[in-house]
């Protein structure tokens, strides 16, 4: 006699429906059929949020800019924002070492901003940010000892860094920094440094720009001040001092994912530093909706294909701001805070192409692989309306006068994040993190899967019909 029929059934109409199941998801471990992987398990242990794809792609368009037009190394600024922006991607070890080493030619013309005698804490700190990322030697960086001349800089009664110049533009951004760079050399930070970098916040939890003449009550927290604030504590561990500042800044965020300047423009270089003050306190879901927001802003396969991978400002557009906000931009997509950028990343190969299907590499790299487009990103909208950018660059060649300008308040948008993550599906860890592209593959996944569907069905049926001859 042959099997009974319902037992065969019990067998086959799972396994149909299964099958249907695994088609439709993509599988654990497995990727859509549009190339986006399906979700991981959470790790124990949260990690950054990240886009190194991204970030990969974002870096290759830099690099090719600097082959291209040299004389973008006739701004040390700008130069040393490519230096920490390229190697915290990992990918381009030749345009780092060629970036590094003109820093270095002009380093004291940075540091004293042409005046001779002139030192300016801002410009220092930076310095020796981009010589560690850029694999240099701070105590002989262009003939410049770097950390000593940090350490000079700092008063010793109270521990803040000042300038030393006929006007001192001091303020919690070069402090922040400062204490950043310190942290990479054998003495770290002074205690003091950091105890004063920690002091004098707002009553709100988050930081002023000035660090002089506010109090608790009377002082206007500023995004970008606060979000450097934030990292540099972290790096110094002090994390528990930075967890107010970290609650404010999270209700900063907007509902888009992006991060307002204290003059209420939602930009690429305020929504990086965001990210990365989130990543470096561990707030990686808030962190992958900031990466969302920049994604939404980089070029994509549907641009221009020697544009792919440049960041906007604040949009998807090749202007005079791209090259260095995308340079601003590059270690948030890394994962990688200001402090954390130290010439010792390490990229999956594949993170140096746009990933939109093109047979040669991007203009000006040596890399020769290519990552995988994910599913469709549209640019996100400001959540508030913008101004002339002029808000002060948090790692810009002299920090201005503090304003007080009172921070604008986060505005409701119709996206909740670029590519409809709230949760870090889309960037963050074990996901998908290249370059969007337009067209999905999902529909004939699904034709599959039902055609599965009613084949299983079929043979159900085609069991039982055997089955009942069968008891005859």
């Amino acid at each position: 006699m042959s099997l009974p029929a319902h037992p065969r059934a019990a067998i086959t109409l799972p396994t149909a429906l299964l099958g249907s199941a695994l088609l439709l998801t993509g599988g654990v471990g497995m990727a859509f059929a549009d190339g986006t992987p399906a979700k991981q398990p959470k790790s124990a242990t949260a990690q950054p949020a990240r886009a190194g794809g991204a970030a990969g792609a974002a870096a290759a368009w830099a690099a090719s800019r600097l082959n291209a037009d040299s004389r973008t190394l006739r701004d040390p600024d700008l130069t040393a924002d490519l230096v920490m922006g390229l190697a915290a991607a990992g990918t381009q070890d030749k345009a780092v070492k060629s970036a590094t080493d003109d820093l270095a030619k002009h380093a004291g013309d940075y540091l004293s901003q042409g005046v001779k005698g002139q030192i300016s804490t801002a410009n220092t700190a930076k310095l020796a940010l981009a010589a560690a990322a850029g694999h240099g030697d701070l105590k002989n960086f262009g003939g410049q000892d770097l950390e000593a001349t940090l350490r000079d800089r700092m008063q010793k009664d109270s521990g803040r860094f000042t300038d030393l110049a006929k006007e001192d533009h001091s303020d919690r951004i070069s402090q922040a920094l400062a204490v950043l760079a310190l942290q990479h050399t054998t003495g770290k930070a002074p205690v003091k440094a950091v105890d004063f970098l920690a002091g004098s916040a707002c009553k709100d939890g988050g930081f002023p720009l000035a660090l002089t003449g506010t109090s608790a009550d009377n002082c206007a927290s500023d995004p970008e001040a606060t979000a450097l604030t934030v990292q540099a504590l972290e790096a110094a561990r002090k994390g528990e001092q930075a967890k107010d500042a970290l609650k404010w800044l999270t209700g900063r965020q907007h509902r888009d994912g992006g991060f307002a300047t204290a003059r209420g423009e939602v930009n690429a270089r305020s929504t990086a530093l965001g990210v990365q003050a989130l990543n470096a306190g561990g707030r990686t879901a808030e962190a992958a909706k900031g990466l969302a927001w920049l994604r939404g802003v980089q070029v994509d396969c549907t641009g221009d294909g020697a544009d792919r991978g440049a960041v906007g400002w604040n949009k998807p557009e090749v202007n005079d701001k791209t090259l260095r906000a995308t340079a601003q931009v590059i270690p948030a997509l890394a994962g990688k805070s200001v402090g954390q950028v130290d010439g010792g990343a390490v990229a999956r190969p594949a993170e140096a192409r746009t990933g939109c299907g093109e047979d040669d590499a991007t203009p000006g790299t040596t890399d020769d692989t290519v990552i995988r487009p994910s599913k469709p990103a549209t640019a996100p909208q400001p959540s508030s309306p913008a101004t002339t950018p002029g808000t002060a660059d948090p790692t810009s060649t002299g920090s201005p006068a503090p304003t007080g300008t009172a921070t604008a308040e986060p505005t409701a948008t119709a996206t909740e994040g670029t590519n409809g993550a709230t949760d870090g599906t889309n960037g963050t860890n074990g996901t998908d993190d290249s370059l969007a592209s337009t067209g999905s593959a999902a529909y004939p996944a699904a034709l599959a899967a039902g055609a599965l569907l009613i084949t299983g069905s079929a043979a159900v049926a085609l069991s039982r019909r055997r089955g009942h001859r069968g008891d005859r």
